[in-house]
C-alpha cells in the first residue's frame, strides 16, 4: 500500500491525504488541512462575523452603516434588541433591521425578533397579529 501526501497550504507541512478533505467537485482534496481549517473555523467563530475587517465591510456593503455607527447604535440600545430588550439569545451580535422598500436601518434586533418580523412582512399583518393576540380581532367561520 502506498502512502500519498500532500502540503498543507496554511501551516506549510506536508501530511497524509487523509488528513485533508475531498473537495465537493470531485476533484481530489482540499488545499487546506482539516486541523487548519478547523483552527480556521474556531478563530472566526471566537469574533462575531469573522475579523472586524470584515464585519466593517459586510456593515458597509449591505446596510450603508460603519462598523462604529453599528457600535455606537448598539450602546445606544444599551446592547439590546429593540424590541424584546433582551440580549440575543443565541450568542450572536444583534441583527441589523432595516426597510426593504428604503434600505433606512432602523435599529438592531435579537435573531428571534427579526425572524419575527421578517415573516410577517407587513405593517398590516402585523397590525392583524396584534388584534389576534388581545382578542379584538375576529374570524369568522364559515
Amino acid at each position: 500500500m502506498q502512502l500519498c501526501y500532500k502540503l498543507c497550504r496554511r501551516c506549510r507541512i506536508r501530511k497524509l491525504t487523509e488528513e485533508f478533505q475531498p473537495r465537493g467537485d470531485g476533484g481530489g482534496y482540499r488545499h487546506i488541512c482539516t486541523g487548519c481549517r478547523n483552527k480556521e473555523g474556531r478563530e472566526k467563530s471566537a469574533t462575531p462575523l469573522g475579523t472586524r475587517a470584515r464585519r466593517s465591510i459586510l456593515m458597509k456593503h449591505w446596510y450603508g452603516i460603519t462598523l462604529e455607527e453599528y457600535d455606537e447604535l448598539s450602546a445606544y440600545q444599551n446592547y439590546v434588541c429593540a424590541i424584546c430588550l433582551e440580549v440575543c439569545n443565541t450568542g450572536q451580535p444583534l441583527s441589523v433591521d432595516h426597510c426593504h422598500d428604503t434600505n433606512e436601518v432602523r435599529g438592531l434586533l435579537c435573531r428571534r425578533c427579526n425572524v419575527a418580523i421578517g415573516k410577517l412582512k407587513s405593517v398590516e399583518l402585523l397590525d392583524r397579529a396584534i388584534e389576534y393576540l388581545t382578542g379584538t380581532r375576529t374570524v369568522k367561520v364559515t
